[in-house]
């Protein structure tokens, strides 16, 4: 399930990472849903990308559960999952939960359910979570905290949410299932899971469409490989350059 938030995004004491204190209060509401309804605390881990929502939530949840960055849950998991998404602006984008894979990571952790905390107006502007969010629409699992229960949230403008995924621009596929959630219990019968396509895509531009084609994989060389990769064209150049003159001289 996704519930929206739209609190305010600040910058933490070190000046250099965000916090957002309305999606803390938001988490505070879940992780006691959560635990009254015979969850254990070490069955819920909660995820944010920036250090100092990471400080600011361990403030007010239990030391029995898990705060960390998404590289901290890296091949662990748990029951549950929260996920603090904290950008909440107009201009400034969506930051590191951008990035689809390790998106891809948070959400694969939860092995029961899977909350995701965020600004939907912030976080429809990214390709990535535009489409993310189209699938929580689509299973009326998209819900908002009205004094101290979770509701259905109100689409004002459902046109951000009706365009087809098929014409997205960004290549990400998904692999849904069930996301029927019950908003008390938070149990979901599945995982939301981004799949990055079998073979990577780059644009090529036309005067009449955008066409996507396969390319092959990078291959990474060490410095003696290159040096060798650079001294093997420098002396195919020298050899091309001689067969040049020869044929001129001639």
């Amino acid at each position: 399930m996704f519930i929206n938030c739209d609190g305010t995004e600040h910058y933490g004491s070190s000046g250099t990472s965000y916090n957002n204190a309305g999606e803390v209060q938001i988490i505070q509401e879940v992780v006691e849903k959560l635990l009254n309804n015979d969850i254990e605390e070490n069955e819920i881990g909660i995820i944010s990308p920036y250090q100092a929502q990471q400080e600011l939530i361990s403030q007010y949840v239990s030391t029995k559960i898990k705060v960390a960055n998404i590289d901290g849950f890296q091949g662990n998991e748990k029951e549950y999952i929260i996920f603090s998404c904290v950008r909440s602006n107009q201009t400034l984008g969506v930051g590191f939960v951008n990035d689809y894979k390790r998106l891809n990571v948070a959400l694969k952790r939860a092995k029961s359910g899977l909350i995701i905390i965020g600004n939907i107006q912030t976080l429809i502007t990214s390709k990535v979570w535009n489409m993310l969010i189209h699938q929580f629409y689509l299973r009326d699992a998209l819900f908002e905290l009205k004094e101290h229960d979770f509701v259905q949230y109100n689409v004002e403008n459902q046109e951000e949410f009706n365009r087809p995924l098929e014409k997205s621009p960004f290549q990400v596929q998904y692999e849904v299932d069930d996301l029927k959630t019950n908003a008390n219990t938070f149990k979901s019968t599945s995982r939301c899971i981004l799949k990055k396509p079998s073979s990577e895509a780059t644009r090529t531009k036309t005067t009449q469409q955008t066409i996507f084609h396969k390319t092959q994989p990078l291959k990474m060389f060490s410095f003696q490989e290159n040096l060798k990769i650079s001294e093997k064209r420098e002396e195919k150049t020298y050899y091309s350059r001689r067969r040049y003159f020869s044929r001129i001289s001639n």
